[in-house]
């Protein structure tokens, strides 16, 4: 759901600054900027990270990030080798993906409910 901080290192981000709408690290003179003392990543701060803390360890297995790559590869190129695990963990991948664009939906819907004051649909 955040692939802007899928790949990012949680001890790299607690001593540098990262770009939180791309993901990227803040760069000065082609270095990684560090944080300034006292300046506290977002998993420390109100603002939270989607990972929550390096101790909580809320990131995929590798094997399940390769799977997930590969699924990315097959879906841009729209070629999926015929093969039952392949097969499986896309339907697994799919399912996630759908449920989560449902809840999306669900969240706007009730944003604009709010908003006119009234049940949409």
């Amino acid at each position: 759901m955040h692939p802007q901080i899928a790949r990012r290192d949680c001890n790299h981000c607690q001593l540098h600054q990262y770009n939180e709408q791309s993901g990227e690290v803040e760069l000065w003179r082609g270095r990684p900027l560090r944080r300034a003392p006292g300046q506290l990543p977002p998993c420390r701060t109100d603002l939270g990270c989607p990972r929550g803390r390096p101790e909580d360890d809320r990131r995929m297995r590798q094997r399940n990030t390769l799977a997930y790559e590969h699924y990315l590869r097959c879906r841009a190129t729209g070629q999926f080798p015929i093969d039952a695990i392949v097969a499986r963990n896309a339907a697994i991948i799919r399912s996630i993906e759908e449920e989560f664009e449902r809840s999306r939906i669900d969240e706007i819907h009730a944003l604009l409910s709010t908003l006119v004051g009234e049940q949409m649909p």
